[in-house]
């Protein structure tokens, strides 16, 4: 990096005092602008309700799943119950 580009790191980071400066530069702080940052914050957040969208498809399949097992059981028991009487 030469003095140019640090100068103008400097410039950009005006509000910072010299020492969190020299640590963004020792760090690699990876820097954004504002546009940068909605812009990962929306996709975060589509993310994230894809995530919930799953996660409530995922709740649903494993309630119908349920509710045919508890169906097949119900349905077994009267059998059994069934055959039990005509023995």
């Amino acid at each position: 990096m030469d003095e140019t580009e640090k100068d103008n790191l400097k410039e950009y980071l005006a509000p910072y005092r010299d020492e969190e400066i020299q640590k963004i530069r020792d760090e690699k702080i990876q820097l954004v602008t504002a546009a940068e940052f909605v812009g990962l914050h929306q996709e975060k957040l589509a993310a994230e309700r894809e995530v919930e969208k799953l996660k409530a498809e995922l709740l649903k399949a494993q309630n119908t799943k349920l509710e045919i097992d508890f169906d097949v059981f119900d349905k077994w028991i009267s059998n059994e119950m069934l055959r039990s009487h005509l023995d």
